[in-house]
C-alpha cells in the first residue's frame, strides 16, 4: 500500500465524520493539527534511548515520538479523537526498545490495535540480544510482516546460529509492503553467516525505496525488479561481495540518490577489466557517492562506471589495511606496493575527474584530502555531507600527508587534485610530517596559486621543515601567491630550539616586504616547557595569541610585537 495516499484516506475517513466543535484549542485548523500529530509521529528523529542510569534518560524518554505522541493524546478532548482515531499515526510507532520497557503488553496490544490494518514502520535502535527479547522480536516480524513498510534494528555480536536462521528466514520472504529495510549487524568476524546464504526477499519487494545492509550475509539477484525503485542503497562490511554484482546492480537502479559502499572485500571477476570499458551507468538522480575502500582502489572499478548527476557529491576514503597478524610480515609490505603499483594509475585518473567535476560544481566550504601510503580521501565535510558522514571539527580544505610515500608516487596522488578549482577556499589545514618529503623539492606553488582568497592556513605540527614549508614554497615566487593570507595557526607546538625559527620568521619577513603582512599568527603549545618567541618582536603589528592544548579558550594570552614588551613572548 503506498504511504501517502493511505494516510490521506485515513485522515478523510476520520476528519470526515467529526462533530464541529467550539473553543479557542479548537480554533486550530483540524486538518493542520493531523499533520502536525502525523510528523511527530515520526521515530526517525529519536535519539538513542541509554538505560535509565544516565542523566538525561527521562529527557529522551520523553521526547520520543511514541511518548510525544501519547501524551499529545492526554491534552484535550478534540486532541485525543484526531489521535486515537488515526490509525496511520499509530502504525508508525512501533518502538521496541520503549515498548520492551513495560511491564506488561497491555500497552503494545493497543498500539496495534488502534493501528488498523495501515502499514507499520518497526524500529529499534538498541542492539537485540539474543534470548527472550530477539524471539519476541523474531515472531513479532514474522507475524506482522505483509504489514512492514519501514524496518530498522541491529543484532547484537553474541548471537547463536539458530537466532540469526530465524532471522534470515523471515527476510527472504517477498516483501510485498516494505519501503525501507535498515539492517545492522554487530559483527567483525563472521557471526551471522549462515550454511546456506538467504536471498533477500526471495527478491520480490516491489515497493523497496531504501535498502542499508551492514555485516549483513544475504545473497540477491542484480537484475531482480526491486531495484528499479530504490532511492537509497548502503551497503557495508560486506565480505566477497563481487565487483560485478554490484555493478549489475547499479545498472537497475534508475532513481538512486544515494550510495555507500564502505569496507567491502570485494571480488574482481576476471573478466570485469576488460568488459568496464564498455560500461556506463547512467543514474541522473544519484546526487551522494560515499565510498570506503580498504583494497586501495579497487572501488573505481565501480565509480569509474557510473554517471551520477552534474551537481554529484563524493566522499570517498580508499585505504590498505594490514591484515592482523602480520605486522612483521615481509611479504605484507611487497603485496602492497604490488596493489600500489597496479591500482595507482587507475585511482589517480577517477580521483581527478572527482575532484574537478565536484569543485566545478559546488563552492569548496569544507573538504579533507588524504594523501599517504596507506590512505586516500577525498572527503566533503561541510552541510553538503548527509548527517552520518559529516566529520566535526573540520572547515576550509584539509590536506594530511602523513604516511611514506615515493616521492613520483606522491606527485602522482597530488596531482589527481591539485588542478581543481579551489578559487573559493578560505581555509586551509595541513598535516605534514617532514620524513613524507622533501619541502625544498616538493612544489606545492602552482596548487596554492589556484587559491587567491585563502585566508588563513592552519598547521597540525611545528618541526623544521614543516615551518621551513612556507618559506621554500614561497619566497621565488611573485606577489600571486596567498595574496589574502593573514592567519598562520600551528595547533601543536612542542619544545623549539632557536635554530629552528628562522624559517618563519623570514616568512613573515618576507610577507611584510611584498606589502602582504600576516596579520595574526595562534599557537597550541603541546606542553607546559618553555618556548622562546621574542625573535617575533621584529614583526610590528603581528597579533600572537597562545594557550595551552590543555586549557579552555578563556586562558588564550595575546600580544601585538612591536608593544615594547618581548618578555610576553617567552611563552611557558
Amino acid at each position: 500500500m503506498d504511504a501517502a495516499p493511505a494516510f490521506q484516506a485515513d485522515k478523510d475517513d476520520h476528519l470526515s465524520s467529526r462533530p464541529s466543535q467550539s473553543g479557542s484549542i479548537s480554533q486550530l485548523n483540524e486538518d493542520i493539527l493531523w499533520n502536525i500529530f502525523l510528523m511527530n509521529a515520526d521515530m526517525g528523529e529519536d535519539q538513542h534511548l541509554f538505560p535509565q542510569s544516565f542523566p538525561d534518560y527521562s529527557t529522551r524518554f520523553s521526547l520520543r515520538a511514541l511518548t510525544v505522541t501519547r501524551r499529545s493524546s492526554q491534552v484535550c478532548h478534540l486532541w485525543r479523537e484526531i489521535i486515537v482515531g488515526t490509525s496511520s499515526i499509530w502504525a508508525r510507532l512501533i518502538d521496541w526498545p520503549l515498548l520492551q520497557k513495560l511491564k506488561t503488553d497491555d500497552w503494545k496490544k493497543e498500539i496495534f490495535r488502534r493501528s488498523g490494518e495501515y502499514p507499520l514502520s518497526i524500529k529499534s535502535d538498541e542492539w537485540i540480544r539474543d534470548g527472550p527479547n530477539l524471539k519476541a522480536f523474531t515472531a513479532l516480524i514474522d507475524i506482522y510482516w505483509d504489514r512492514i513498510q519501514s524496518l530498522e534494528f541491529g543484532l547484537y555480536y553474541i548471537m547463536t546460529h539458530n537466532a540469526v536462521e530465524d532471522i534470515y528466514q523471515v527476510l527472504s520472504r517477498p516483501a510485498h509492503c516494505l519501503q525501507s529495510l535498515r539492517l545492522y549487524f554487530d559483527d567483525d568476524d563472521g557471526r551471522f553467516s549462515c550454511s546456506k546464504v538467504p536471498t533477500l526477499f526471495s527478491n520480490h519487494a516491489p515497493a523497496l525505496r531504501h535498502l542499508i545492509l551492514h555485516w549483513a550475509n544475504t545473497a540477491f539477484t542484480p537484475q531482480a525488479s526491486m531495484f528499479s525503485k530504490l532511492l537509497v542503497l548502503d551497503i557495508s562490511y560486506a565480505v566477497d561481495l563481487q565487483v560485478l554484482q554490484v555493478v549489475e546492480t547499479l545498472a537497475n537502479t534508475p532513481l538512486l540518490e544515494y550510495l555507500a559502499i564502505r569496507e567491502c572485500q570485494l571480488i574482481d571477476h576476471e573478466n570485469f577489466a576488460f568488459q568496464q570499458e564498455q560500461i556506463r551507468i547512467y543514474l541522473p538522480e544519484l546526487c551522494y557517492i560515499r565510498i570506503v575502500d580498504p583494497q586501495f582502489g579497487l572501488c573505481t572499478r565501480i565509480v569509474d562506471a557510473i554517471v551520477p548527476r552534474e551537481d554529484c557529491v563524493f566522499n570517498w576514503a580508499c585505504a590498505y589495511n594490514k591484515p592482523s597478524g602480520m605486522s612483521f610480515d615481509p611479504l605484507q609490505g611487497i603485496a602492497f606496493h604490488l596493489l600500489l603499483e597496479q591500482n595507482l594509475d587507475k585511482l589517480c585518473k577517477v580521483f581527478r575527474q572527482i575532484a574537478e567535476h565536484y569543485t566545478d560544481s559546488y563552492v569548496v566550504e569544507a573538504l579533507d584530502i588524504v594523501l599517504d601510503g596507506c590512505d586516500f580521501a577525498f572527503n566533503d565535510t561541510s552541510d553538503l555531507a548527509f548527517p552520518p558522514t559529516r566529520l566535526p571539527g573540520l572547515d576550509g580544505l584539509s590536506i594530511r600527508i602523513t604516511e611514506d610515500l615515493s616521492h613520483e608516487a606522491l606527485c602522482s596522488l597530488f596531482d589527481s587534485v591539485s588542478r581543481a578549482y579551489l578559487g573559493d577556499v578560505k581555509r586551509l589545514s595541513l598535516d605534514l610530517l617532514p620524513e613524507c618529503l622533501d619541502f625544498r623539492e616538493f612544489k606545492f606553488s602552482a596548487f596554492f596559486k589556484r587559491m587567491p582568497f585563502l585566508e588563513h592556513i592552519a598547521f597540525r605540527y611545528w618541526t623544521p621543515d614543516v615551518v621551513s614549508f612556507l618559506y621554500y614554497g614561497a619566497k621565488d615566487l611573485d606577489h600571486d601567491i596567498f595574496p589574502s593570507l593573514k592567519t598562520l595557526t600551528y595547533l601543536y607546538v612542542g619544545p623549539i630550539h632557536p635554530d629552528q625559527t628562522e624559517a618563519l620568521l623570514s616568512f613573515l619577513q618576507w610577507r611584510q616586504h611584498m606589502g602582504l603582512p600576516i596579520e595574526a599568527l595562534d599557537i597550541r603549545l603541546a606542553g607546559p616547557f618553555a618556548n622562546d618567541f621574542r625573535f617575533l618582536e621584529r614583526i610590528h603589528g603581528l597579533k600572537v595569541t597562545w594557550r595551552f592544548m590543555c586549557d579552555s579558550d578563556s586562558c588564550e594570552q595575546t600580544y601585538v610585537c612591536g608593544s615594547g614588551d618581548p618578555g610576553m613572548l617567552l611563552m611557558k
